[in-house]
């Protein structure tokens, strides 16, 4: 239709959620009945419940829409941590969606995959959850419990079939720990969002011997996936960290020094990262966008978005991960 959405997650607290309704100046909100009095919606134009609506929705043709949409247009906004103090609401166009799903050549798409959505809908791996498997054909099963766990994971795996899956470092570590044998089905299986631990990998390797291991690395303003290394099977026993691999599709990574000039292979450089997955900037804030996301001075038209993390590339061409230059720790993702 050509509208841009902002996914909620009801298990936000209340000033959380207030806070993304009124940075957005939402006019139309999808909910449901257990969830309808959960929001102030006084502001909002049109709230539509979907359960008790379902038969009037029902009504509206099928046959897809007729847009003029763009590649710069809006697609959605998903809010960061807020690390800086006051959630940030990043706004992604379409063009950044479609380049995380099209000549891709990180992992196998198609109609044979069976995704499993558990990431909180407010966190941008939604989008690589959710989008790519209907665009390509497979099937996204929508994770039914709260909080996913070991056990409840490996339950949903095993019933659903599912074969391509994204956890966080926490959880991968804790799964392999305790139940790497729910892993068993799993054909694709990326993780990702805090630092690695090596050991648990090694194990991951020898247990899950028919499952593709990937570790991802990726910004909420560069759309959820911005480089991937494949693990081989064969991993080096001496290797001190796993690299967070090479840009993916379109993606492009510079490692700059504070004069944004390159730095060598083996330096340490701050990660800028340009091409079309780079966002459009944040919602009402300026000044941070101004600060954030600024011409690319090696390719006219470009954005570059300054993330603060330092990276060093190694002779292999893939990259390591060092750390924060502002020493934040990541949380989940």
């Amino acid at each position: 239709a050509g509208g841009a959405y902002v996914p909620l997650d009801a298990a936000y607290p209340v000033e959380r959620l207030t806070f993304m309704l009124e940075d957005v100046k939402c006019p139309i909100l999808l909910t449901q009945t257990h969830l309808s009095n959960q929001l102030p919606v006084d502001d909002i134009k049109q709230v539509i419940n979907i359960e008790s609506e379902w038969e009037n929705i029902s009504q509206y043709s099928s046959d897809n829409l007729l847009t003029q949409v763009t590649p710069d247009n809006l697609a959605y906004i998903i809010y960061t941590s807020g690390s800086t103090g006051t959630p940030k609401g990043t706004e992604i166009p379409h063009r950044s969606l479609i380049g995380l799903m099209f000549g891709v050549d990180y992992i196998k798409l198609d109609a044979d995959n069976i995704w499993l959505q558990h990431s909180s809908v407010s966190w941008d791996m939604l989008t690589w959850e959710l989008w790519p498997s209907l665009v390509c054909g497979g099937r996204c099963v929508l994770f039914p419990d709260n909080i996913p766990t070991p056990e409840n994971l490996s339950r949903v795996i095993k019933e659903q079939g599912v074969n391509i899956l994204f956890l966080t470092t926490a959880l991968f570590n804790l799964i392999i720990d305790t139940m790497p044998e729910g892993l068993s089905g799993i054909k694709q299986l990326l993780f990702g969002g805090e630092s690695v631990s090596v050991p648990h990998v090694h194990r991951a390797l020898k247990l899950l011997p028919e499952t593709q291991i990937l570790h991802g690395y990726g910004p909420s303003e560069c759309t959820a996936i911005t480089s991937c290394y494949r693990l081989p099977k064969q991993l080096d026993e001496n290797i001190a960290s796993i690299p967070i691999g090479k840009p993916i599709g379109d993606r492009k990574i510079y490692l700059l020094d504070r004069n944004l000039r390159r730095v060598p292979v083996g330096v340490p450089g701050e990660v800028y990262i340009g091409g079309k997955s780079v966002a459009r900037g944040y919602l009402n804030q300026s000044m941070l966008t101004h600060e954030k996301f600024i011409d690319n001075p090696f390719v006219d038209g470009d954005t570059l978005y300054k993330t603060g993390d330092l990276v060093r590339r190694l002779s292999d061409e893939n990259l390591e991960f060092l750390g924060r230059i502002d020493n934040q720790v990541k949380i989940r993702g």
